[in-house]
């Protein structure tokens, strides 16, 4: 599970010799889509995006996407651009069969988002430490690692 950091996916591929498989977040491809869109029309295609994702077959989800992606064709093609790249890393658990199944902890990395955002509330907004060991053993302490 990556949010399309190309440098991860590389690495991943690499040390596991192209043996696996990759599952893009499908929000952040989602919210990173209509973010090029014109305010009215982004809640529209963020519920489109969404229901296309939860097609449980990988046939039924790429057929919504490649609709979406032909409506856009005629008003943004940096939406277009967006939804296209990382197109079949998010369909991943839809392709293995496994959509209901995996999608609960493999569609989305918010979690980890979530986790990182909740670590930074108690480490962001201390100024006083004067090295990163300092920060380290607080982040250690917070985390009981």
């Amino acid at each position: 599970m990556v949010d399309g950091a190309k440098g991860l996916s590389k690495a991943i591929s690499d040390v596991f010799n192209n043996k696996v498989m990759v599952q893009r977040c499908q929000w952040h491809k989602r919210e990173n889509m209509v973010s090029y869109l014109p305010k009215n029309q982004q809640e529209k295609y963020r519920k489109k995006l969404q229901d296309a994702y939860n097609e449980d077959s990988y046939e039924g989800a790429k057929k919504a996407l490649l609709a979406i992606k032909k409506e856009l064709r005629t008003i943004n093609e940096s939406a277009v651009k967006s939804l296209e790249e990382g197109f079949e890393e998010t369909l991943t658990v839809q392709r293995l069969g496994m959509y209901r199944e995996l999608k609960r902890s493999f569609t989305t990395t918010n979690i980890l988002g979530s986790i990182m955002s909740l670590i930074g509330q108690k480490t962001d907004k201390v100024d006083f430490w004067k090295t990163s060991n300092q920060k380290q053993r607080r982040l250690q302490r917070l985390c009981f690692i």
